[in-house]
């Protein structure tokens, strides 16, 4: 069983994470550009219908920089070992393939972000041997390709603390740790970068470029209304 019970209860942490750190304006978290009533704003203020605002926004991260506005939008995916029952069997498999959210975090460029990013979260029962490969292969296709996205890999591991009464100890757990991974490109060979666990979310095995869509000329009218709706729906100042 993986350390959280869903992909949605992990977000809700990591949101809660990195709300703490006061680095962001806003974090916001499943946000879906649908269910504002997208087809009244276009209607009233272009006179069209909306474009097809998919997918959800796993997490949204607001930050100002000087006089610069920059949005964030991240796919999460969270990959665990799951125990299924087939007939008399349980069958032990991996819940996701290396390339998961590839396709999401892609999608997520029309929707007016600044930058698009891919986080894997690997749980702690996921062997240390696949998460090389998986992490190698999806960061070599990313960069192979040329993918307009940013990549991190990242490994939800428990670290236990030795709590000692009179002769006697006691062993507590502590909430989840999240330690940054890196693979060499197309490469297997794992490394847990623990020294980044303060900062883990500043960790990345390839760097998101700015969206290209901005400067489509086909592309890019849609796109920054789109923008403009997603700041007007959660209030974000304009820029």
């Amino acid at each position: 069983m993986g350390f959280y019970p869903s992909e949605k209860e992990l977000v809700k942490d990591i949101v809660r994470r990195l709300q703490a750190t006061g680095e962001y304006r806003g974090v916001y978290s499943f946000i879906n550009l649908a269910n504002y009533k997208p087809d009244k704003h276009w209607s009233q203020w272009y006179g069209e219908h909306s474009p097809t605002l998919q997918p959800e926004i796993d997490l949204l991260l607001v930050s100002f920089g000087y006089r610069t506005l920059l949005i964030r939008g991240v796919e999460v995916k969270y990959i665990a070992m799951k125990t299924r029952k087939k007939k008399d069997k349980e069958e032990t498999k991996i819940s996701e393939s290396y390339y998961a959210g590839i396709e999401q975090a892609l999608s997520i460029l029309r929707l007016g972000v600044d930058e698009a990013w891919l986080w894997h979260f690997f749980d702690r029962n996921v062997p240390s041997e696949l998460i090389g490969k998986y992490v190698g292969a999806c960061h070599g296709i990313i960069q192979s390709l040329k993918l307009p996205i940013g990549y991190s890999a990242y490994l939800v591991e428990e670290e236990e603390e030795v709590h000692i009464y009179g002769e006697g100890y006691k062993l507590i757990s502590n909430e989840p740790i999240i330690t940054p991974l890196y693979v060499p490109y197309y490469s297997t060979e794992l490394t847990k970068k623990k020294n980044c666990r303060s900062n883990w979310w500043k960790s990345y095995l390839k760097l998101a470029p700015k969206n290209p869509l901005f400067d489509h000329p086909i592309a890019k009218e849609v796109v920054m209304k789109t923008r403009e709706f997603l700041k007007l729906m959660l209030n974000i100042p304009s820029e």
